[in-house]
């Protein structure tokens, strides 16, 4: 088989490995683009976030709902305006809301009590609506 035949018989392959990795972007994008708002509740540890990738769409109403194993300082890096650092409580939920303006992948930090330093404990996903 010449290679020429060979490029032509592997394109079907090449194309259905393009389909099935364009599948797998889409299904980051969450189903709720068209809700104005969205709760999302995190299960927060002084090096894990559970969801560890929440995502949402630009110009969402976002309320997170932080439930912290630990006292200590939860931020979103690139959002520190939008919402500043928020001081949680081990064992008790803490609401905090804002509205996603920028796109793109930002780092989740947790300052826990004893440990300045802080963690990434996530990604925080604002997709483009």
């Amino acid at each position: 088989m010449s290679g020429r035949a060979r490029r032509v018989l592997m394109a079907p392959g090449l194309t259905l490995l393009l389909a099935a990795l364009a599948a797998c972007v889409a299904d980051g994008r969450p189903a709720s683009c068209a809700e104005p708002q969205v709760t999302i509740e995190l299960a927060l540890g002084d090096d894990r976030m559970d969801p560890a990738d929440p995502a949402v769409c630009r110009g969402q109403r976002v309320i997170l709902v932080i439930e912290p194993a630990e006292t200590g300082v939860f931020h979103i890096h690139g959002y520190d305006d939008t919402l500043p650092a928020t001081p949680v409580v081990a064992g008790e939920r803490t609401r905090a809301a804002f509205v996603a303006d920028s796109t793109g992948q930002f780092h989740v930090e947790f300052h826990a009590e004893d440990d300045p330093r802080g963690a990434t404990v996530g990604v925080f996903t604002v997709h483009d609506s």
